[in-house]
């Protein structure tokens, strides 16, 4: 988790590299929370992960370049050998590792809201719909205007 979430080297905080950049406040707020919560349950159990393999770690790397190149429509590799995991069912299986821990900071809400991201699509996932409902029909540079206007509206919600 350090290069994902890490102490700022200017301020009394943590720095999270993946919310920064949502179009949508609340999903921002979600993620935000399900850091703080992962963050929590790693600070009161310090012991897990420490029999990460080479090969556990690896595997790690893996599943973190399959979340960037598929989004929520990915799958992910089991560590357990026991085949692929899609992404909804690996947050099941992170939201019911954190849930004591969200409930003790009090974002339990906040957290189960990333539920909806993965259900309903990223900002990403919306940004290439509009772009090919657009491009049908119109030129390329009137489908990334159509981008830039929808992402300008989504923002302001």
């Amino acid at each position: 988790m350090w290069w994902a979430l890490r102490p700022s080297l200017q301020h009394p905080t943590l720095e999270l590299r993946a919310p920064d950049c949502c179009t949508f406040v609340d999903d921002s707020i979600a993620i935000a929370a399900l850091y703080r919560a992962l963050a929590h349950r790693l600070v009161r159990n310090p012991w897990l992960n420490a029999d990460m393999t080479a090969v556990t770690r690896a595997i790690v790397v893996e599943n973190k370049w399959r979340a960037q190149r598929y989004g929520v429509n990915g799958t992910f590799a089991s560590a357990d050998g026991g085949g692929a995991v899609t992404v909804a069912e690996a947050l099941e299986q992170v939201l019911a590792e954190v849930a004591p821990d969200a409930e003790e900071l009090g974002c339990s809400t906040h957290v189960t809201r990333c539920r909806a991201i993965v259900g309903a699509g990223t900002s990403a996932d919306a940004q290439i719909a509009v772009f090919q409902a657009h491009e049908k029909n119109e030129t390329r540079e009137r489908a990334l205007e159509a981008v830039n206007d929808w992402l300008a509206a989504a923002t302001l919600q």
